[in-house]
This record gives C-alpha cells, sequence and structure tokens, in this order.
C-alpha cells in the first residue's frame, strides 16, 4: 500500500508544481509534462497487470519502483524541460507496474467478501485520496524551497517502499502461463496509449485538431476489439464488471475535477497562494479516505449498485458547487460542496474496484487488475481533457468545467444504479474481528 501511496504522491506534487517548474525551465506550457506521463502510465498498465501474473506481482513491483526511482533522480536534477519530459515518461513507466501489481497482491492476500472490501476501500483510499497529500506536499514545498526538493523526497520514500517490498511483500499464487491473452494485451496496450494521447492532447490543441481525433478514435476502436470478444460471451458477472469499469472511469473523470482540478482553479479565481489552494483540497481529501475506509465497508450488506449509486450521486451534487468559485459561491459553499463529493466518491470507489477484481482467479488477478487501473487511468485522462483548467470544450473557463464534472458524476451514479446486477457481498457482520493485516 505504501507503494502506491508514493506513486500517488510523487505525480500529485509535480501538478501542484507545474507553474513553477514551467517558470524556471523556460517553458510556455507544461502539457507535454502530463502527456508524457500519462501516456506511458496508460499504455503498459496492461502489460504491468501481465508481468505480475506471470513473473509475480513482488518482481513486477520492486521493477517498477526501481524505475520511478530513477526518473525521480533525473527528474530532480533535469536541466532542460526535454530531461524532464524524458524523465516524467520514465516515471509513468514505473507507476504502470506498480499500479497493477498492488491491486493484485491485496486482491490475493483477502480472500473473504468483508475482509476483501475492507482492503479495497484502503486501496481506493491509498490509489485516490493520495491525491491531495500530493497537491498540498508539491504546492507547500514548492513555494517554500523549489519544486526539485518534490523529486529528491520521492526519491528517499522510494527507497523506503522498495525495502519494505523486498522484505514485507510476498506472492500469494506462483506465477504461470495466466494473463491477458497476447492479442488482447496488444490491442488493449496500443488503443490505451492512443486514446489518452488523443485526450491529453484536447486541451492545447481543441478537439477538432487532427492530431487529436486520429489517434482517439483508432484508439477507441482497438480498444473496443479488445472488449468485444469478452463482453459476447459474458455471464451476468462479466457484465457487472463491463459496466463497472464503465462507471470507474466516469467516476475518475469527476475525481479529477475534485482535486487536481479545483486546486489549479482555487489559486487563481479565488486569490489564494498555490500553497493555501493546495492544502484547501485535503479536507475533500479526508472525506474520500472515510468514505472508502469506513462507511462503503460498514455498509457491504448493501447491493454494490445501490452502493455505487449512494455515493456517486451526492458526490454529482456536492460538486455543483465548485463551478460557482468566483461567481459569487463562498469559500465556505465550495468547501461543504467538496467534502460531499469527496465522501460520495470515497463511498463508490471501494464497491467498483471490488467488482473489477473480485472474481479473478489466482492466474488472472494481475489481467484483472491492469483492466480496472486502466479505466482509472483513461477516465483521469478524460476528465484533464473535459474539465481541467483551460479545457477547450467549456471555452478555457475551469469553474464552468466543474459543472460539467457534476452532471458526468451524476450521470454515473445513474449507470450504476440501472445496470449493475451483483447481490450484496456474504461474510461476517460489520465490524467482526480478523486475522488479517493490510499490506504494507
Amino acid at each position: 500500500m505504501f507503494a502506491q501511496f508514493v506513486v500517488v504522491l510523487d505525480a500529485a506534487s509535480l501538478h501542484a508544481a507545474a507553474p513553477s517548474l514551467a517558470g524556471d525551465l523556460a517553458m510556455r506550457t507544461t502539457y507535454s509534462l502530463f502527456t508524457a506521463y500519462g501516456v506511458a502510465l496508460g499504455a503498459l498498465l496492461l502489460l504491468g497487470g501481465h508481468l505480475v501474473d506471470r513473473v509475480g506481482g513482488r518482481r513486477t513491483l520492486m521493477t517498477g519502483l526501481s524505475a520511478v526511482a530513477v526518473a525521480a533522480v533525473v527528474g530532480a536534477f533535469a536541466p532542460t524541460a526535454g530531461v524532464l519530459i524524458a524523465a516524467l515518461a520514465l516515471q509513468g513507466a514505473g507507476a504502470a507496474l506498480v499500479t497493477p501489481a498492488v491491486l493484485a497482491l491485496v486482491s490475493a492476500r483477502f480472500v473473504e467478501p468483508g475482509e476483501r472490501g475492507r482492503a479495497l476501500g484502503v486501496y481506493a483510499a491509498v490509489a485516490v485520496g493520495g491525491w491531495p497529500a500530493g497537491l498540498a506536499w508539491g504546492a507547500v514545498m514548492t513555494e517554500s524551497v523549489s519544486w526539485r526538493t518534490c523529486l529528491f523526497a520521492d526519491v528517499l520514500l522510494v527507497l523506503i517502499a522498495l525495502v519494505a517490498a523486498a522484505t514485507r511483500v510476498r506472492d500469494h499464487a506462483e506465477p504461470g502461463r495466466g494473463g491477458l491473452t497476447t492479442p488482447g494485451l496488444l490491442l488493449g496496450s496500443v488503443g490505451a496509449l492512443l486514446t489518452s494521447y488523443g485526450l491529453y492532447e484536447a486541451r492545447p490543441h481543441g478537439w477538432t485538431a487532427a492530431s487529436l481525433l486520429g489517434p482517439l478514435g483508432i484508439g477507441v476502436l482497438l480498444l473496443a476489439a479488445a472488449g468485444v470478444p469478452h463482453a459476447a460471451r459474458a455471464s451476468a458477472r462479466d457484465r457487472d464488471r463491463i459496466v463497472g469499469l464503465v462507471v470507474l472511469c466516469l467516476g475518475a473523470a469527476g475525481l479529477f475535477a475534485l482535486f487536481p482540478a479545483l486546486a489549479l482553479v482555487l489559486g487563481p479565481v479565488s486569490g489564494l497562494s498555490q500553497a493555501a489552494a493546495g492544502v484547501a483540497v485535503l479536507p475533500a481529501g479526508i472525506a474520500f479516505v472515510i468514505g472508502a475506509t469506513r462507511i462503503a465497508p460498514g455498509l457491504r450488506r448493501v447491493a454494490p449498485r445501490k452502493l455505487i449509486a449512494a455515493g456517486l450521486l451526492p458526490a454529482a451534487v456536492g460538486l455543483l458547487p465548485l463551478g460557482a468559485i468566483g461567481n459569487g459561491g463562498t469559500f465556505a459553499l465550495v468547501l461543504a460542496g467538496s467534502v460531499l463529493a469527496g465522501l460520495g466518491l470515497g463511498t463508490a470507489m471501494a464497491p467498483l474496484f471490488s467488482i473489477a477484481v473480485g472474481d479473478a482467479t489466482d492466474r488472472g488477478r494481475g489481467g484483472a487488475a491492469a483492466v480496472a487501473t486502466t479505466a482509472l487511468q483513461l477516465g483521469t485522462a478524460l476528465g484533464a481533457a473535459l474539465f481541467g483548467a483551460g479545457a477547450p470544450v467549456w471555452g478555457g473557463t475551469g469553474t464552468s468545467a466543474l459543472f460539467g464534472a457534476a452532471g458526468l458524476t451524476f450521470v454515473a451514479g445513474l449507470c450504476a444504479a440501472a445496470l449493475i446486477t451483483a447481490a450484496a457481498a456474504a461474510g461476517p457482520p460489520a465490524g467482526a474481528r480478523t486475522g488479517s493485516r493490510l499490506p504494507e
């Protein structure tokens, strides 16, 4: 779990540091930085999950952490924008190995539904709730010291995670010939690469640019080609997983609006300093953690579709006041809305991860984890394209984009309520003691 937190903290802190590093490296925009990271991450997640099934989660995790450490060192000393872009691409590649490995290891260690629900709630809290912590950390360090400090600190944290992985993590199943099929892996990886690239190109070039439409269209077709054969012979449980992945993708777009986009909009619109804007998203992050680790596991006897809808629909309501930043909305109203949105999204994410990876076999956990995290990453890229500051679909108005995020989150909640049919998890009553501990 700590390894996943470090990867998220690393990425989020650089988002917060973007204005400062752009000035230091004479960059007109920072779009290329996040495109390099996001495309590398999106393109290699499926490969990362495949490696988990073939060579083991521990080995994949340590390889990914090593790449992240090297990238942090290179980025910390980067003399030019080109070197930093290359470092972030390597960082994204390392994160693509770490992320499915951690999720697969968690799902393999906890088999009983109640324990797994709690463990996946903690994973969701770390994988998503780590964003506001990273934004606050990056903003404070950048304003008080330098953006390079974030990367130097990341090196130390990754080394700690490497030692923990080497001494505390073990695989719960022998690696073998499981994993994704070769055609599915190739189609899905190339499709995710092109789709990610097309979405990240939307903000700097607009939705009608050939550099977006070509890759985006081909990428979506390749992703469909990778998934259609499975969907055609899917059981009811498999169909729930497919719907869950779509809802996870849409929910991730809303999460982008709640964390990175909100922090970027708060500063220039509300007049907050960079550090204050970063810290201002922490209450929403704390609320997300409470929803994922307390509310969702405590209500695991509720049918997933009801729990997911009960999280996403209020989250959409909570996102609405965020669009009023600078348009008459008070900071107290924005804070209350962000906390409600955080609680709702946290409550929904835990059961969504459970649906996505819950029934995978020992030799298929890496693939299931990779598909789930790819959906999450593509949703993040969609959120950047639609709701990021300067998003062309909203005329470059960040606050207006946050209204759109509320609408998309509402649609995701309706999809979950209407299409997911899974029953509530069985298991001991909430609060029952178990002997398992969460993996470090």
